[in-house]
This record gives structure tokens, C-alpha cells and sequence, in this order.
């Protein structure tokens, strides 16, 4: 949450709606911006590198799933 907070009180100025995401050309078209994150939607969020505890617990849930889904 700390980061949501951080962008709520620094606002980026050069987010303005009508040419987020892009950059005007002298020539008056328009390229669209390198993505710093390598992402290509700002919905998509970049994908953390998982720790090997959420890896071990997600295997349990998933050999759980696998087990109820056996007996059914």
C-alpha cells in the first residue's frame, strides 16, 4: 500500500489523459512509449519473483485441490 499512497500525493504531471502513453512526433504522429516495465498494458502488473514458502504453500493447495477432486 505504501506505493499506492506514494503515487496518490505525487501526482505525475506528464500522465495527462489525451497523451498518456504516447509521444508526439514533430511531424505530428505519434509513437508509442517505451514501457519501463516491460509490461505491455499498465493493467498488467510485472510479476514478482514468487519466495520458495508461496511456492511450497501453493503446491499444498494444489495437491489438495487434486486429492478432493480424486475422491469425487
Amino acid at each position: 500500500m505504501i506505493g499506492a499512497q506514494e503515487s496518490m500525493q505525487n501526482p505525475h504531471p506528464q500522465n495527462q489523459p489525451e497523451t498518456k502513453g504516447k509521444r508526439i512526433m514533430a511531424d505530428g504522429s505519434s509513437l508509442r512509449k517505451p514501457n519501463v516495465d516491460g509490461n505491455d498494458r499498465p493493467g498488467n502488473r510485472k510479476r514478482k519473483n514468487p519466495s520458495a514458502y508461496s511456492i511450497f504453500i501453493a503446491s499444498l493447495k494444489l495437491q489438495h485441490t487434486i486429492k478432493c477432486l480424486e475422491l469425487t
